[in-house]
């Protein structure tokens, strides 16, 4: 297993584990399932980003409906689907310019998807 596929299983798993705040232990399990689709995204399964695009949103927000029905989990759904969508931007070698976003973020962290994402689950959090 090369570097990139351990980033992808832990980025994954920290991803699913913000479940464990709502659900306890049984977060793990959902961080397990989040590590998984995050891998199968990112290695381009099925040629599709789509396991961790909509994937791990979906297993996120199913997983704090456990406690109840709240349109602010469904309205964060969709803010987690966008964040993800959007991609790194980073520059790289495939893609030397990258995106506004991602020159602008990439000169102060590299990790600009956990931003991202912590902003999407606010919702999450409001009842």
């Amino acid at each position: 297993m090369n570097t990139a596929e351990k980033e992808d299983l832990i980025q994954g798993a920290c991803y699913g584990l913000i479940s464990t705040l709502a659900i306890g232990w049984w977060g793990l399990a959902i961080a397990h399932l989040t590590a998984t689709l995050w891998y199968l995204g990112g290695r381009g399964w099925l040629g599709t980003n789509t396991w961790r695009r909509i994937g791990c949103p979906l297993v996120l927000c199913l997983s704090f409906m456990t406690h109840g029905f709240s349109w602010w989990i469904v309205a964060s759904f969709f803010v987690q689907w966008g964040a993800l969508s959007i991609g790194y931007g980073i520059p790289d070698v495939n893609d030397p310019e990258g995106s506004w976003l991602g020159r602008m973020f990439g000169k102060y962290t590299r990790l600009v998807w956990c931003g991202l994402v912590l902003l999407a689950m606010i919702p999450l959090f409001i009842k």
